[in-house]
């Protein structure tokens, strides 16, 4: 695998030997490059500001042809760096959000879910003993009943609205 400096070195240095200087050509070349750069970065968890500085190296190496515009090719990457970045950011934090989104829906429906079951074991506990004539355990049923609503009551409480409804959606922008 050749250097990220190298590799946008020689990407600069062809476009400068192909035709008179671009300023547009040049700043194109670094932004489809760095968009690159930042995803595998991201992939293989590499430091941004190792690759950044490995890109800045190369891209003022690449401007030797043209060394008078190093520092305003050097201004303009670091805008378009700093703009792939934010956008890089905007699209990670938009698809996080809608997968806690998706997950707050599961937790509700997980929720429900749960208190039917206990419902459902409540009825069959008032089914059997009727159906058996059981009048202690039958007579026991209002304590169960008892629980069972405290128990759906914690379940609600603890999960739905300490944690769903605390989790604030503060980058929107």
């Amino acid at each position: 695998m050749m250097s990220y400096r190298i590799d946008i070195c020689e990407k600069i240095t062809a476009a400068l030997h192909e035709s008179p200087y671009d300023e547009k050509k040049i700043e194109k070349t670094i932004e489809l490059f760095y968009v690159q750069v930042l995803k595998e970065a991201k992939m293989t968890g590499h430091s941004v500001e190792s690759v950044t500085y490995e890109v800045l190296e190369g891209i003022d190496e690449g401007m030797t042809k043209k060394p008078e515009k190093v520092e305003d090719t050097l201004k303009s990457a670091s805008r378009s760096i700093a703009d792939i970045i934010h956008k890089s950011a905007k699209k990670t934090i938009c698809e996080k959000k809608r997968k806690v989104r998706f997950a707050k829906a599961e937790l509700r429906e997980t929720i429900e879910a749960e208190k039917v079951h206990l419902n459902e074991s409540l009825e069959a506990f008032k089914h059997y003993a009727r159906e058996k004539s059981y009048r202690k355990f039958e007579m026991s049923l209002q304590e169960r009943e008892r629980e069972i609503v405290e128990y759906i009551h914690k379940i609600t409480d603890k999960f739905q609205y300490n944690h769903i409804h605390k989790i604030k959606d503060s980058y929107d922008r």
